[in-house]
């Protein structure tokens, strides 16, 4: 059976099968145990209630009339069969001067009664005799005034045969439990078992197709596998997209350093070429050297961007005053902006602050500001400002530039992507999307939306700390 079970079905599913199987077995033997033993004190108490009734009937019968009485109320009902008591009279000395029915009553050798007598002082009491088949005789005596003892007994056949057969029962019903509980704990192990399976599919699939689109279908129950089921999906997705951005930022990285690696061999052949020249070798040199530093970079924020999502950097999540993060960028930038004829306002009340690293969160600010400027023509004007949203604190990046065409919108945060209007400006590409990684990993969300009248505005939302002030 377990081998059938172990082919359909699997080793924690055996385990599971199995260990139902006895707590069930063990159960319904517990319950048939008590009820057995129950049932046998019952039946035990009911035949000494019984004896001691019949007793107590001879009794009075013998002090009202004798053993006259006695043997007339025994005459009323003769033998075993007919359900008749064991009746013994004795004198004072213990000997037998009335035996009912001696003959059917020899398998306990009743004879021995004679042999066992009570001490005077005991006027009443329980006696057994077992008959070699181990079936027992229940006696009770009493000792009256004058010293004559009368016993009363029965025998246990009759309830020892009707234990049998509750044994007997409580056998067949194991047996027809027996499979019952192996084919439910089947059922139940395969049922608890199934987002087990369905996920196993799904990593088998994976490992087989090396794509990571697939998911586990929810039950919707809303206990502990499906709590499983649902992070493995977030998982997958999280594996998936990381995957897709690194298998997209290789393509990017192949495509974006064609160009400045066949610059920089240029300059180098140059180099090598106008080794008499002075002059033309060190601006030779120079290019070289400002090619590879934007190669760096270029590698450098890739790798910043990849450890941040995948959760390498741990970042310390401290009150951060909002107004000194706004006013360090907007300083860093302040000379970039008045060359280019650039306005930048800030409005973010004191007393906001948000929860985060300083120095990550710096150079989100630095890199949306940059941003904004960069595509804000002379005359134009950047706004940054803030409020409180519930549990949060949204940062606003607002400029007057001339937008982001709605294809371009949905890509933005891809990296290396660069529009058609950026194209004509420094940069790699990596900006926003290194600001996405940063902002999220802080639990926070990050979007770009386009004005009305123009322009762009950059909204940034992070987890907020108490006001103060």
């Amino acid at each position: 059976m377990f081998s059938v079970l172990r082919k359909h079905l699997g080793r924690l599913s055996i385990r599971l099968t199995f260990w139902h199987a006895l707590l069930f077995l063990t159960a319904a033997l517990t319950v048939l145990g008590l009820t057995y033993l129950v049932m046998q004190e019952r039946l035990l108490t009911q035949e000494r209630d019984a004896i001691q009734f019949r007793l107590n009937q001879y009794v009075a019968e013998f002090q009202e009339g004798g053993l006259p009485a006695v043997r007339m109320r025994a005459a009323l009902r003769k033998g075993r069969e007919q359900k008749a008591f064991f009746l013994r009279v004795a004198n004072s000395l213990n000997h037998t001067i009335f035996l009912r029915d001696a003959d059917d009553w020899v398998e306990f050798e009743p004879g021995q009664l004679a042999e066992k007598a009570p001490a005077p002082s005991v006027t009443g009491g329980w006696v057994t005799l077992v008959s070699p088949a181990g079936t027992e005789l229940l006696l009770r005596f009493a000792r009256l005034p004058d010293g004559t003892l009368i016993e009363v007994g029965r025998s246990t056949y009759e309830m020892r045969q009707l234990l049998a057969g509750f044994r007997t029962a409580t056998f067949v019903v194991l047996l027809i439990f027996l499979p019952a509980s192996v084919g439910g704990g089947a059922f139940l192990a395969s049922r608890a078992l199934r987002p087990v399976q369905h996920l196993t599919a799904v990593a088998e699939q994976i490992v087989a197709t090396a794509s990571f689109d697939a998911r586990v279908q929810s039950s919707g129950s809303n206990d502990e596998l499906d709590a499983l089921v649902q992070l493995f999906n977030k998982m997958l997705a999280r594996i998936e997209r990381l995957v897709r951005g690194m298998r997209d930022s290789l393509d990017n990285v192949a495509h974006d350093l064609r160009t400045p690696m066949t610059r920089l061999r240029q300059k180098a052949q140059t180099a090598l070429e106008s080794a008499e020249d002075i002059d033309t070798t060190r601006d030779a040199l120079a290019d070289c050297v400002e090619e590879a530093e934007r190669v760096m970079t270029l590698l450098n924020t890739l790798m910043d961007i990849a450890e941040t999502e995948a959760g390498l950097i741990q970042f310390q999540h401290v009150p951060v005053d909002l107004v000194e993060l706004v006013h360090s960028a907007v300083d860093s930038y302040s000379e970039v902006a008045e060359e280019k004829g650039v306005v930048v306002t800030d409005e973010v009340q004191s007393g906001l602050r948000v929860s985060g690293d300083a120095g990550a969160l710096r150079r989100v600010f630095a890199n949306l500001l940059d941003n904004a400027i960069k595509f804000t023509p002379a005359g134009g004007r950047v706004r940054i400002t803030a409020n409180r949203v519930e549990q949060s604190v949204a940062i606003h990046f607002a400029d007057t530039g001339s937008g982001i065409s709605p294809e371009d919108l949905p890509r933005i945060w891809d990296r290396l992507f660069r529009g058609d209007k950026s194209r004509s400006e420094r940069g790699l590409g990596l900006g926003l999307s290194f600001v996405r990684a940063i902002v999220e990993s802080h639990g926070g969300k990050a979007s770009v939306s386009c004005e009305l009248d123009g322009g762009t505005r950059a909204t940034i939302l992070l987890p907020a700390e108490t006001v103060i002030g």
